[in-house]
């Protein structure tokens, strides 16, 4: 984590965000099997972070508490030690293909709704 200021005493709290984040996405993403972008539920905490209304300790304890959760997580998921690359290299390559053809929007709304989750899934099965 980015830890420090320019001076290299402060902790920097908004830098916090980012590795909140990740653990938070990463251990949806390990118990779920879903790589999850928005955190809706934690976007207060995550913008009182970002705006420095938080006290560091307090921050430095929910990161330290998150990657703990993320260790245990990890030590037990069930998604496998290498990612599918030929699933993942065919997906790519058909939403390139789909984006030329379709056109942004429609390519938005028809990726969301069917591949990602259903491929994401594989994964971990």
């Amino acid at each position: 984590m980015p830890a420090a200021r320019s001076n290299g005493n402060t902790p920097c709290i908004s830098c916090a965000v980012v590795p909140v984040r990740k653990n938070l996405s990463g251990i949806s993403a390990l118990r779920k099997g879903e790589l999850r972008v928005r955190l809706d539920e934690h976007r207060a905490a995550l913008l009182a972070i970002k705006r420095g209304e938080q006290p560091w300790p307090e921050v430095n304890a929910w990161r330290l508490r998150l990657h703990k959760e993320f260790d245990e997580v990890f030590a037990s998921t069930q998604l496998p030690e290498r990612p599918d690359y030929n699933w993942a290299n065919e997906f790519l390559l058909k939403a390139r293909r789909e984006w030329q053809t379709v056109g942004n929007r429609e390519f938005i709304l028809s990726t969301i709704n069917s591949q990602p989750s259903t491929g994401f899934k594989r994964l971990g099965k």
